[in-house]
């Protein structure tokens, strides 16, 4: 769903995506792209199938709610990453309002099930600097049309090191 808002500098794309629903719409999406995109499995370690200081960017949308393991694959981001690359993200997470962050905590179990995995509740910021992500300034918002406990938005690009 992402591809059609990257910008024109964008060369090629590597993609990993762990979910294999719909693959002929993710296949015709891709062929649509204005630039190369290589699609690639996660492998089952959750470790990114990719040599150390292999990118530019990693661009991160919607996941870093789901992944078991975020520590783990924050690492493996910055593993993946040149000295001087950047990581994009766009996260929902835990509202700043604490009684929007109650409910959160509440709900989050329910949401755990329905949304596969998804966590209503998690600090994406800290999760972010903790992996050795320096932050520049982060933007929070509420997602438009979205209630506050599930659309608190985190979107950040962290500095490099």
């Amino acid at each position: 769903l992402n591809l059609r808002h990257y910008p024109p500098g964008v060369k090629r794309l590597c993609a990993l995506d762990p979910m294999t629903a719909l693959p002929d719409k993710v296949a015709e999406r891709i062929a649509r792209a204005p630039f190369p995109v290589e699609r690639h499995a996660l492998r089952a370690d959750g470790g990114l199938p990719f040599d150390a200081e292999r990118f530019d960017t990693v661009s991160v949308t919607w996941t870093l709610c789901t992944i078991p393991d975020v520590a783990a694959a924050l690492r493996e981001m910055r593993r993946v990453l040149k000295p001087t690359g950047r990581m994009l993200f766009i996260e929902h997470g835990r509202s700043d309002r604490a009684s929007v962050a109650r409910w959160q905590d509440r709900l989050n179990p329910i949401q755990n099930v329905v949304g596969c995995g998804c966590n209503l509740n998690r600090k994406i910021d800290a999760l972010v600097f903790a992996a050795v992500f320096p932050l520049s300034p982060l933007a929070r918002s509420v997602a438009e049309a979205a209630p506050e406990f599930s659309g608190s938005m985190y979107v950040g690009a962290p500095l490099p090191e």
